[in-house]
């Protein structure tokens, strides 16, 4: 997460530990997927409360591609729509462990829309 101020906050991927409880709902391990833990989310959801609040969330997808995917959108919505419309989101594409490119994106509706690619 990127707050407003630019204070880099990361975050830990709960994706295993869930999918250990819940391998129908989370069919995917942390390598193939991220899930906030508990703290990040709280974080996240009073942040918006606060002087700090988080305006970037940012991930890697280690096997490639800088797409805004369906697990993505998945996870930042709720019945299709964005849970946090004002956030902006960064997709790196880190093939190899080596950041490759990244893009910047929009999602505040059911469509994501790409900003900027570096």
């Amino acid at each position: 997460m990127i707050l407003a101020d630019g204070t880099v906050r990361p975050c830990v991927n709960a994706q295993d530990s869930m999918q250990a409880i819940d391998s129908v709902t989370f069919d995917r391990n942390a390598r193939r997927a991220f899930t906030f833990d508990a703290a990040d989310q709280l974080f996240l959801a009073r942040s918006f409360e606060s002087s700090r609040p988080v305006r970037v969330i940012y991930h890697s997808h280690p096997t490639g591609g800088v797409h805004f995917s369906r697990y993505d959108r998945a996870g930042a919505s709720i019945d299709g729509r964005p849970i946090y419309p004002e956030l902006l989101h960064i997709v790196v594409d880190c093939t190899g462990g080596v950041a490759r490119e990244a893009v910047l994106y929009r999602f505040d509706s059911q469509e994501p829309t790409k900003l900027a690619a570096y």
